[in-house]
């Protein structure tokens, strides 16, 4: 039946209410997110791919190249921005009024279907939708794809029931359009035939289905060719719309992402564009050539395929596994978190229309619906086959919005069944309608999120949200504020929430040691690289690497950059990182093959001092002090008055947890040769030593004093040591006020870690204890750092400049 004037008014009101609604969540947004004006991941992209496009630039990524991505999203955002300007708030203002058109044509299609009142009830729904309003709101092409895939619902409508050409024309016309926005849409076709079918009359059937999808696929062509000979002319091979599909068909059907939904290729950095280049240098180097990028997609669907055949049964629990995931009541983020974000909003209050609510009342829905009227299998068909293509694919949530409208049409169709039955007293159609209700809310209840733990998936987003808003305030991003306070704070926040993440732990080392705080800072790169061990992930690893290269520790840095290279074989960075390693180990005279070399010498003359002394040292500075102890024995035995040797040996007795030993090489060396060096070293083991027995508070005072006249005072391990006399004989105030001094000193000097080290000592001072160092209850294996230290020099002092106080 036709609507009246007067309901056509009611469901433009549809329109109104939702982009008052829409609206009022982006000036939410505009107030309360930070990050408005600053998109990132697929949003910044699609803007800086719009923004080039209307200043007349070719898209610089892809210029020579088929599209990555389906275009019709961000050229048409290019459109808007040409008339406009490239304004952020300009694309999220406008995807409000597409979605609050959608809601309109949500309304109309269920009144179509199911009469006014349901058509009514869907289109309010759909206004008041949460996850409408956060999808609507960003700049991602699925706003477009919701738009038009309703359209299209309603052009199908239309075309069977008039069966005209133009009509079927028309609508593949719009199918043509979501392609080009996404084109999953395309594997409907089998659904739409089938419907074809259905709703044709016997004698005709296969003639009139045949027309209705010949007429259908011909509209779907004219938007499409454009970009398939554009792909051809430009890229030089054929891709039909997007070269995507590969990479994607991996990330969902792999044997390593089996969660369901991450949409990152295995083995990748994060980040869009590192991503992006990941996975064309990943198949690159292991073919051994360069590849297009319809060969880089091949390449990927080809490796699923083959893990597919070898692990079918897995596979098919994979599936299975998404396709529960694809009915989670929760919102699955793969961009920025979802409920985090549209937090920021001030809205979440009114978060109560969600998935949950919208599926029940569709449950309710199906039971109500007349299933002799067979326009509604068009929309199950949609719903079934839609949902196969993502399942297919990985789940997060904004991959499912495309089916809630024909959710948000049975639940219209449910919702005013529901009070028509009460007003009846329809008491047996109430039941059952409440019975599939109870249904959907029972599977919603125990379905489980992504990890099975509702309250472990509310951390991780908040986890995730906390450490966006700390990259943000970083303030590398152009236009972006710095504050390292409020980044570091968000990021604090992350690593609490997720203690187990590594990834979070070497950001948060990485704005510790940006603060200057490296002793902290080593504490989180070296839990996220045994937490990045576990996990298989090469990222923390090579941070770690490059914190401990850059503080000249290349035996440490190299270690953990060889790691990331046996989990990622191509990570560039690593393999860069570690030839700058060997290089520095080599220069140093402390690289493996120098070692070697050291070795080999003492085999044809065991007794050559210098080869003794350079073996010992590099193996000491290498943290093998186990090692050591032979060759400078040796050594000492052959120069007893040889101070650089006794200083050494001494350093791997401490390493050791030999500080007996060491006292008494370092008393004797002092006896023979007293320096400032040795009177420091000394002083700093009687002062700090764990065993009572070793201890000698007034001895240690008397060293520290003289060293520090014979040095002066800016040399902070001899005013580190010094306070530590001064604490061990009791004299904590001057203690803390001396190590105040060093600290600074250290600082001024850029000596970060040494730095961090004292201020921490200070502290235990200041609460009246003295500091005692206990190196053997390291773990075996543990590198040392200047942060754990004492002020004794290098094996070659040398080596290290400043670090000598001679």
């Amino acid at each position: 039946m036709p609507l009246t004037r007067r309901q056509h008014v009611l469901l433009s009101g549809v329109f109104a209410a939702a982009l008052i609604l829409r609206l009022i969540y982006l000036a939410g947004q505009s107030a309360g997110n930070p990050m408005f004006a600053h998109p990132i991941m697929d949003m910044r992209v699609h803007h800086e791919w719009a923004a080039q496009l209307a200043s007349g630039e070719p898209l610089r990524a892809i210029h020579d190249k088929p599209y990555f991505r389906a275009p019709l999203y961000y050229y048409a955002l290019g459109g808007l921005y040409a008339l406009f300007g490239p304004q952020v708030w300009l694309g999220r203002l406008a995807g409000c009024v597409l979605g609050a058109a959608t809601c309109y044509l949500v309304a109309r299609l269920g009144s179509k279907l199911a009469g006014f009142a349901a058509g009514l009830a869907s289109g309010l729904l759909a206004a008041a939708y949460w996850p409408m309003w956060y999808f609507d709101a960003e700049l991602k092409t699925v706003g477009l794809e919701v738009f038009l895939d309703v359209a299209l619902l309603l052009a199908l409508l239309a075309a069977q029931r008039r069966g005209r050409a133009a009509g079927f024309v028309g609508a593949g016309l719009i199918w043509g359009l979501s392609a080009i926005t996404r084109p999953n849409v395309l594997a409907l076709l089998p659904g739409f035939v089938l419907w074809f079918a259905l709703m044709s009359p016997r004698g005709q059937r296969w003639r009139k289905t045949a027309s209705a999808a010949g007429f259908l696929t011909l509209g779907a062509v004219i938007p499409i060719l454009p970009v398939t000979i554009r792909n051809v002319v430009v890229g030089r091979e054929f891709v039909l719309i997007a070269s995507q599909g590969g990479v994607n068909f991996y990330i969902g059907n792999n044997p390593y992402n089996q969660d369901g939904f991450t949409a990152v290729v295995p083995g990748t950095r994060p980040g869009w564009w590192e991503g992006f280049e990941d996975t064309h240098l990943i198949p690159e180097r292991e073919l051994g050539r360069s590849l297009s990028e319809k060969e880089v997609s091949d390449y990927w669907f080809e490796k699923s395929l083959t893990w597919i055949r070898s692990n079918p049964a897995t596979w098919v629990r994979h599936l299975l596994r998404k396709l529960v995931l694809f009915w989670t009541p929760v919102e699955v983020s793969n961009n920025q978190p979802i409920s985090f974000f549209a937090g920021l909003s001030g809205l979440s209050w009114a978060f109560w229309i969600g998935f949950p609510v919208v599926t029940c009342l569709a449950a309710a829905g199906l039971t109500c619906i007349t299933w002799r009227d067979r326009r509604w299998l068009l929309l199950l068909a949609f719903l079934l086959f839609y949902m196969g293509t993502v399942v297919l694919f990985f789940c997060p949530g904004r991959y499912r919005l495309p089916v809630v409208p024909v959710l948000l049409v049975l639940a219209g169709a449910g919702a005013v069944a529901g009070v028509d039955a009460v007003r009846r007293r329809a008491y047996r159609a109430l039941s059952r309608s409440g019975a599939a209700a109870g249904v959907a809310a029972a599977a919603m209840i125990f379905n489980p999120t992504p990890s099975k733990d509702r309250r472990a998936d509310a951390r991780v987003a908040e986890a995730e949200g906390h450490a966006i808003l700390s990259r943000f305030f970083e303030g590398e991003r152009e236009g972006s504020p710095r504050d390292p306070e409020r980044s570091l704070e968000h990021m604090r926040s992350a690593v609490e929430l997720r203690p187990d993440d590594a990834f979070l732990r070497w950001r948060l080392g990485r704005l510790l040691a940006l603060d200057g705080r490296d002793a902290q800072a080593e504490e989180q790169f070296r839990k996220g690289a045994a937490l990045a061990s576990r996990a298989r992930d090469p990222e923390p690893l090579y941070r770690y690497g490059e914190f401990l290269l850059a503080r000249k520790r290349p035996d440490e840095a190299l270690a953990q950059f060889e790691a990331a290279l046996r989990i990622q074989p191509a990570y560039t960075e690593a393999s860069a990182g570690a030839d700058r390693a060997r290089a520095a180990l080599r220069q140093a005279g402390d690289s493996d093959e120098a070692i070697a070399e050291y070795r080999a010498a003492l085999q044809t003359n065991p007794d050559d001092l210098a080869t003794l002394i350079k073996l010992g040292g590099a193996l000491v500075r290498r943290d093998r002090a186990d090692e050591a102890v032979a060759p400078l024995e040796r050594a000492l035995s052959l120069a007893p008055g040889n101070s650089t040797v006794r200083q050494a040996l001494a350093e791997a007795y401490r390493r050791k947890g030999r500080r007996k030993d060491a006292i008494r090489v370092l008393s004797e060396a002092e006896s023979l040769a007293s320096s400032a060096v040795l009177q420091t070293a000394l002083a700093w083991l009687l002062a700090t030593s764990v065993e009572d027995e070793l201890r000698d508070g007034r001895r240690a005072l008397e060293l520290a004093r003289r060293a520090e006249q014979s040095a002066g005072s800016e040399v902070p391990q001899v005013l580190d040591a010094l306070a530590a006399a001064l604490a061990e004989t009791g004299d904590f105030a001057g203690a803390k006020a001396t190590a105040d001094r060093a600290a600074d000193l250290a600082r001024r000097q850029r000596r970060t870690t040494l730095a961090e080290a004292i201020r921490n000592r200070a502290a235990m001072y200041a609460a009246g204890r003295p500091f005692r160092e206990d190196l053997a209850s390291k773990p075996e294996g543990e590198g040392t750092s200047e942060a754990s230290e004492p002020p004794l020099p290098p094996a070659n002092p040398a080596s290290e400049s400043g670090a000598d106080p001679e």
